[in-house]
């Protein structure tokens, strides 16, 4: 995703940006695990393998 056309400042923000959707994602999975009596861990790591390859790249 990054690429070497676009400034410094415009990579940090896409950096910035990449780690909220995946804190974000990962703290509402595991949410939603806890409220399927099941550990947060796994929601957390379910929202990973989901969102890593398909959303971020």
């Amino acid at each position: 995703m990054l690429n070497f056309e676009l400034s410094v400042v415009q990579q940090i923000a896409i950096l910035a940006i990449q780690l909220g959707v995946i804190l974000f994602a990962a703290k509402f999975c595991g949410d939603l695990a806890k409220k399927l009596k099941l550990p947060s861990v796994l929601g957390e790591v379910g929202a990973g393998i989901l969102i890593g390859p398909y959303a971020l790249g």
